[in-house]
């Protein structure tokens, strides 16, 4: 007996069942269709109890999860655990609008861990459980407390003195105290304190149940005088005594570019707290303690030897790290112990750091997160009870030349640190409050630990399938997948070499002379030629560029986070936290002071100090994807208010110049790097604004075109243009077209009219020559680095500048079908890969000796090689996307859920996914086909939709079915309808008891 479909549960006809579920219309799925895998590994060797891991996890949006208020977080013995959620972002919308898939989710919870073992929880469908005590926050009048079982502490509204009041099992430790907080002293002697005012805000951004999140914003005060802005973020959990402390100072003065510059210079910052420890205090810095009498104090200094004024390290070893040195002195300026430095220990040197104050019973522990890479620093202990974070200690100073050349300093602020006009910097604090005996040795585990977080971190494969950060697969052996075995997975398989040169000695050539230098190697050498700083409180997070730094160009910290997430290599999330904390802190223009269109935006640095920028703030050197999946990935919030400045800069910068060429000009890369920028304010912070400016870059592109010709470039009067500008463009054109929907129809058909000038009548008309010969006398892929339409104009053919088109010609494959685009982007890639430093006109494709080294080290490119391992970095994932649906997934498959009985009172839910990557003129495809009962054809499916706005390109939905026992359910598939048309059809069989 054949059954009819019943649709009375759903109350629609199944044509509209269907096409409810476009964007905007999603049903939320139950979270049982989530569950994921979260790994936590312990890399520190040291034992975790009920250790914090807060980590963002991508959600795809095809789970149609829209709020977290039924989300669990499970042991592997299916016990679930409390947890808590915060929502980052949403697809296609702003975090607050609920009616919208959540895109980024933050996963708060504890753990408890062995040294170097691993554990992993599971995040699905739960009630919710809560912590025994969970963090509370009051907020009152007077101030704002906090509440975390064994802690409580308070924040006033009148004096930010960090902590008010502050009782650990029913002991106060600290009572109100005007010196307490950060204080700075500036050139002159004057003391400017938090204390001395009132709060501006305190926001709680966080209330529990496992951490509570206090954000304080202020300016440091002497009387009527101000100096510095601070934003305080103060982190506490359920059940701990310790509270981690983010303290960023900021001057959002001008730096000079077109208002006066406001500069300001320091002889110290530092932050002071007093503590009722009891008498007779110990202070420890290491194995040893110190018993503290009356007037008595102990100081550890942490300083690099061999650095002079330009930060160039005098090292014949190559090795920075033997430059560190720990001290530990008294109040007389006696040193007790030496530690590291050339002529100690030098692992002793990069001690952690920490400094533990107390009697047996009652005490703190504090630590600061990248000690000794921020040099200097010192911790301070007092007879009083009182302890000293020194974050730019006395001893220390910051000249940079290039400062002074733009602006002198004032008499007597010439050895001081000078803290230029749009700077900030942020230090992360431990503070552990104790009252129980704890040992040196459990203080400086503890410590470890706050320097070593945990982070849960979900399989690789489910980021590039969540597609939250951009079109990507996961890395893999590619000549063992199928489709790729040949030379096209050998060229893929070289390219994650690449990625691995940030961390892994053997995925590196080794050279003559250099041997093996992957970044790690290169960082610890001091560059190109041995010497540059990588480290100290200005430059920790950045790469040289020759004698200077390169603001991370090409978006450092966004390379590297994406190789930890392809890979799950946890030496890459540290190395990539410091990179964006560096971004977010020096790199970026804190300020509102200065000409409308550059606050807000990137530093430029090209070879330059920190100090001697003479190009302010420009689109063409503004990225900001690192900045938005640091802060995906971990929540810091500061990194998100980075971000924010920079789409005021965009909106500033767009905005001055009207049609019809809304101030783009004759470097196309200006508008390319925006429109990737652009885009990804709109991914992460669902910014509408930022789409709106997009459609202006691409519309003044096309105006520009109409003003001279219509093939996807021109010229404004030049006697030639840079090709690989106008693939920048392309790259940020196609990433636009794609993430927005596929709805600009004229983005599209630019997109078109780009790519085919790039690949159109090579070795003649277009930018492209090479590819040509025979493989045993091939002449490589390059690229005119001059071009104009008369070959008379034409000069310079550089391989390397083929980077830039790879991602742009595949997002055109994507965007029109054509295979021409994708084959000649895989080509480019084949010959970039493998003859990227080459000066060779010929080479013989079958001799491995031909090819060029990968390495960090790049005799080819000294002094620049961060800025071309940048381009080689993030280039080229959308490429092996595009390839990767093409050649190595069928273009359909099907999903039936539930496996099992299924009768009128179930909901089946069919998962139906393409993975042809290409996209529709329209936006989406068309999809024939229909269920089977005993291969009885019952409903046809007839011209269903598929919108690609949703990647990775699958659509889920209901319908209730009924089945008598012993009859099967089949669905078959049918055609698509553009721009491929596949003959054979998919069947897909439901397993039915």
């Amino acid at each position: 007996m054949m059954m009819i479909p019943c649709l009375k549960r759903s109350g629609l006809p199944l044509a509209l069942l269907l096409f409810s579920i476009l964007p905007g219309f999603l049903p939320a799925l139950p979270a049982q269709d989530l569950n994921l895998p979260l790994r936590v590994v312990e890399t520190a060797r040291i034992d975790r109890d009920r250790e914090i891991v807060s980590s963002g996890i991508p959600v795809p949006r095809d789970l149609g999860i829209l709020d977290t208020h039924r989300l669990g977080l499970f042991t592997g013995e299916n016990r679930e655990i409390p947890a808590q959620f915060k929502v980052l972002s949403r697809w296609d919308g702003k975090a607050h609008e609920v009616g919208r898939p959540i895109k980024w989710l933050l996963v708060t919870f504890q753990t408890d861990l062995g040294s170097e073992n691993d554990t992993t929880f599971f995040l699905r469908r739960g009630k919710g459980v809560q912590p025994v005590a969970p963090v509370q926050v009051t907020e009152g009048s007077a101030s704002v407390d906090v509440n975390t079982g064994p802690m409580q502490f308070t924040v006033s509204r009148t004096s930010f003195n960090l902590f008010n009041t502050l009782h650990l099992n029913g002991k106060q430790i600290i009572t109100p105290c005007m010196y307490n907080g950060f204080n700075l002293r500036d050139y002159t002697g004057k003391i400017f304190r938090s204390s001395k005012a009132a709060p501006e805000s305190i926001v709680v951004e966080e209330a529990g149940p496992i951490r509570a999140v206090l954000r304080v914003e202020g300016v440091h005060r002497n009387g009527e005088e101000a100096l510095l802005r601070y934003i305080v973020r103060i982190h506490a959990y359920a059940g701990k005594s310790y509270v981690r402390v983010f303290y960023s100072m900021r001057n959002d003065s001008s730096y000079g570019y077109s208002a006066p510059a406001g500069h300001r210079y320091l002889s110290d910052a530092y932050m002071d707290l007093k503590c009722h420890l009891g008498i007779v205090l110990k202070a420890s810095f290491n194995s040893e303690a110190w018993e503290l009498g009356n007037g008595e104090y102990r100081v550890l200094e942490q300083d690099m030897v061999g650095a002079d004024d330009t930060n160039k390290v005098k090292d014949t070893n190559l090795n920075l790290l033997d430059n560190f040195v720990r001290r530990v002195l008294d109040e007389g300026g006696k040193v007790l112990v030496k530690m590291g430095g050339k002529d100690g220990s030098p692992e002793v040197g990069r001690d952690p750091g920490f400094m533990d104050l107390g009697t047996e019973n009652t005490g703190v522990t504090v630590g600061l997160r990248h000690f000794w890479q921020n040099f200097p620093k010192s911790l301070v202990a007092f007879w009083d009870g009182t302890f000293r974070v020194g974050l730019l200690p006395e001893f220390g100073y910051y000249v940079d030349p290039g400062y002074y050349g733009r602006t002198p300093p004032p008499p007597g602020a010439e050895d001081d640190y000078t803290f230029g006009g749009g700077r900030q910097k942020t230090h992360e604090i431990f503070l552990q409050f104790r009252s129980e005996p704890m040992g040196t040795a459990r203080a400086r585990e503890e410590v470890h630990a706050f320097n070593n977080p945990l982070f849960a971190t979900a399989p690789p494969s489910w980021y590039s399938m969540s597609q939250a950060i951009q079109l990507m697969v996961g890395t893999r052996d590619w000549t063992a997948f199928p489709g790729f075995q040949g030379e096209l997975g050998g060229d893929f398989n070289r390219f994650e070499r690449f990625q691995k040169a940030k961390w892994s000695l053997e995925a590196v050539d080794p050279q003559q002379s250099l041997g093996r230098i992957s970044y790690k190697v290169f960082r610890q050498r001091g560059g190109p030629y041995g010497g540059s700083q990588f480290f100290g409180w200005m430059n920790y997070g950045d790469t040289p560029w020759g004698a200077g730094w390169s603001q991370g160009h090409y978006d450092w910290p966004f390379s590297t986070l994406l190789s930890f997430v392809r890979s799950d290599e946890r030496e890459l999330l540290e190395l990539g936290v410091a990179m964006a904390r560096h971004r977010m802190d020096i790199d970026q223009y804190h300020t509102t002071q200065d000409r409308y269109n550059i606050d807000g935006g990137q530093r430029f640095e090209k070879g330059q100090h920190h100090g001697d920028m003479t190009v302010p703030p420009t689109p063409s050197h503004t990225w900001i994807h690192g900045l938005l999946l640091y802060w995906a990935l971990t929540g810091d919030e500061y990194a998100r208010e980075a971000a924010g400045e920079t789409l005021a800069f965009y909106r500033e910068y767009w905005n001055r110049v009207g049609p019809p060429f809304h101030g783009l000009g004759t470097e196309a890369r200006t508008g390319g790097w925006s429109l990737m920028g652009l885009t990804e304010l709109y991914d992460y912070l669902g910014e509408a604004e930022a789409l709106d400016l997009a459609k202006k870059i691409v519309t003044a592109f096309i105006n520009h075109e109409k003003a001279e010709t219509t093939s996807g470039y021109y010229l404004s009067d030049r006697d030639y243009i840079m090709p690989w500008m106008f693939g920048i463009y392309m790259n940020g054109l196609g990433k636009y077209y794609v993430h927005t929907g596929q709805k600009d129809e004229e983005a599209r058909k630019l997109l078109d009219r780009m790519a085919n000038w790039f690949t159109s009548q090579q070795n003649g008309f277009g930018p492209l020559v090479g590819g040509t010969g025979s493989a045993a006398a091939y002449r490589p892929y390059s690229m005119w680095y001059k071009w104009h339409p008369d070959p008379l104009k034409r000069s310079s053919t550089p391989r390397i500048n083929l980077v830039h088109i790879l991602d742009g010609l595949a997002y055109a494959y994507m965007a029109t079908g054509k295979e021409v685009y994708l084959d000649t982007s895989l080509r480019c890639a084949s010959d970039l890969w493998r003859y990227w430093t080459t000066s060779k006109d010929v080479v013989d494709r079958n001799n491995p000796a031909d090819l060029e080294p990968i390495t960090m080290r790049p005799t080819k490119f000294p002094n620049t090689e961060t800025k071309i391992l940048g381009w080689m970095t993030r280039y080229g994932k959308v490429l092996q996307y595009a390839a990767y649906m093409r050649k190595g997934m069928p273009p359909i498959m099907v999903e039936i859920f539930p496996r099992g009985t299924v009768d009128c009172a179930t909901v089946l839910r069919l998962r139906i996914s393409r993975n042809c990557p290409v996209f529709g003129p329209e936006g989406g495809r068309s999809y024939d086909g229909y269920f089977r009962v005993n291969n009885v054809p019952q409903t046809a499916i007839v011209q269903y939709f598929f919108n690609t706005t949703r990647t990775p390109f699958s659509e889920t939905w209901y319908a209730p079915i009924s089945l008598m026992p012993g009859q099967s359910l089949t669905l078959d598939a049918g055609a698509w309808t553009w721009p491929f048309v596949y003959q054979t059809r998919t069947t897909i069989k439901g397993e039915i008891e």
